[in-house]
């Protein structure tokens, strides 16, 4: 049957060792209800599900209703309050044919069910175990993105739930040169322009069948050929109508963080170099990282640095957004992680962010969410505990002390780097970058970066980011078309900075540092420069 239909190969396994008699396709993907239809229509369907002789296949839509093979509406008696058969009377027609006398199969699919139904649920729990069914042959398929969506935790138990991956490269590229095919002989176009080649096959990786067959016609439409630019857009529009993942490629590497040269050479030496070089760290027994905690105060540039680190690798960023997971309905949170999580792994590997890790709180959360917290907490968990994970985690935190110690295990959060506020040369390096890096901003002759690090000693680097952006908002009001240094010295007593709270946090973010950073040698490096934040840069504004 090939790798690429190796789903209904698991289901016939299910269906004929009688591990129950009714399979649940998770998927989201119409393709895969269509290919399924027109595979039992092929003689190999019987052999490979047991049925018995020619069995007679029904197809329910809650919108449709009760169809045949062929789509002709069964005929069946009217719900007494109008507009056809309720869902009660089809299952009871479709209860007498699989349970049919006549020794004959019965195939009942089910689609587009969009919610749990107490009716459906106990029909499913009375045909998962029938023994009727068994000796019929009988067969019972339901297409849904999510199991949890339609079942309880009970009716899961003794049904099959088979999970259908979004798209192996083996089928991407049957959809690519099918689509290629049909655009030569239609066309009439040269096939170096619908050329299929590797390339193209990862672009669409994350993709599901039917939005590959749509990328590649649309690229066509736009461009007469297959675009990978388009193609790899087409995808990142995809997964950010989620609302819980975003992709992006960065633009910048580490050259647009401004400073924390020791913490960017820590990161080189014990993550990039190992997974730029993974068959010779392999060989000496190294493994490669799989997860990063960013800890330290607010501004610090914890999310830059995430997305450089992708830049760095020549990965894709993808940013999981926790905060647009939660749903009311019940298990829609779960499932919506899952789907994310499937979704990462089918184009890693990459690069995931999660902001602000410590708001799932702990495994033993308690709080007034029905137990969704929790459970969310654990299939994150989990995730990050799997040892066939490609994704390469980064979590950021302003609270490490907050996140469950289950999470910061070697294999999950492997590293914990403290990422503290800028020293004087990192605020240098900031300035710089905020003004020739992320944005050019014309400069006047007078500027001079040295003495507005001294004079910015508890800034962070978002501060001076936003200082440099007043600044130049000040020349451009005044008409002139050039920053000069003292719009820059006037914007610096704009900010309302609380200095005996900033050392307060910065003391407390070493000792913070100190309990959760797990290498002693780069520890010193970082508490050094801390010390020359809060002692000699603070009394030497003091003596001014």
């Amino acid at each position: 049957m090939g790798e690429c239909m190796s789903w209904i190969e698991e289901a016939s396994r299910k269906r004929k060792s009688q591990y129950s008699t009714v399979i649940v396709f998770e998927t989201a993907d119409i393709v895969r209800f269509n290919t399924f239809v027109e595979f039992l229509r092929k003689a190999e369907a019987k052999k490979t599900f047991g049925f018995q002789d020619e069995a007679d296949v029904y197809i329910y839509d809650p919108w449709e209703g009760l169809v045949d093979e062929s789509g002709e509406k069964v005929k069946m008696e009217e719900s007494p309050f109008g507009g056809g058969p309720d869902v009660g009377g089809i299952l009871n027609y479709m209860d007498s044919r699989l349970r049919s006398d006549r020794k004959a199969s019965a195939v009942f699919i089910m689609k587009n069910l969009i919610e749990r139904n107490n009716t459906v649920v106990q029909a499913l729990r009375s045909w998962a175990v029938s023994n009727k069914l068994y000796d019929n042959g009988s067969a019972v398929f339901i297409f849904v993105d999510s199991a949890d969506k339609i079942l309880d935790d009970y009716t899961k138990g003794i049904v099959a739930v088979v999970k259908i991956p979004i798209s192996t490269p083996e089928e991407r590229k049957a959809v690519a040169e099918k689509v290629a095919g049909d655009i030569v002989n239609i066309f009439k176009v040269p096939k170096k322009s619908v050329k299929v080649d590797g390339v193209l096959i990862d672009a669409m990786a994350g993709l599901n069948l039917h939005d590959c067959e749509s990328a590649l016609l649309e690229a066509f439409y736009k461009y007469r050929k297959f675009d990978i630019g388009y193609i790899s857009e087409f995808k990142a529009e995809m997964v950010k109508k989620s609302g819980v993942l975003e992709i992006m490629q960065p633009r910048f590497g580490f050259e647009a963080v401004g400073g924390y040269e020791s913490t960017k050479d820590f990161i080189t030496q014990e993550i990039i170099n190992v997974l730029r070089e993974p068959e010779r760290a392999t060989k000496m027994g190294i493994r490669p990282p799989r997860g990063v905690l960013l800890f330290g105060p607010p501004g610090t540039g914890k999310s830059l640095l995430a997305k450089t680190l992708a830049y760095e690798l020549k990965l894709p960023f993808i940013e999981l957004r926790l905060e647009n997971i939660y749903r009311s309905l019940v298990g829609e949170t779960e499932q919506r992680l899952r789907s994310a999580i499937d979704l990462i792994e089918e184009v890693s590997p990459s690069v995931v962010f999660i902001d602000e890790m410590d708001r799932l709180g702990h495994r033993a959360d308690t709080s007034l969410d029905s137990g969704v917290t929790r459970r969310l907490f654990s299939s994150l968990l989990e995730w990050l505990g799997d040892d066939r994970r490609k994704a390469i985690v980064v979590g950021t935190t302003n609270e490490p002390k907050y996140l469950d110690a289950a999470m910061l295990r070697a294999g999950r959060l492997d590293r914990k780097i403290p990422i503290m506020s800028p020293d004087t040369d990192a605020r240098k390096q900031i300035f710089i970058v905020h003004t020739s890096v992320q944005r050019k901003v014309p400069l006047a002759s007078d500027v001079n970066f040295d003495e507005l690090a001294k004079k910015t000693p508890y800034f962070s680097g978002a501060e001076i980011e936003e200082l440099v952006l007043r600044a130049a908002r000040k020349a451009f009001n005044e008409g002139v078309n050039e920053v000069q240094m003292r719009h820059f010295t006037e914007t610096v007593l704009s900010f309302n900075i609380d200095e005996q709270e900033r050392t307060k946090m910065v003391e407390r973010y070493v000792k913070l540092a100190e309990e959760f950073c797990d290498d002693k040698e780069f520890l010193e490096k970082v508490k050094k420069q801390e010390k020359g934040i809060t002692r000699v840069e603070a009394l030497a504004k003091t003596m001014g």
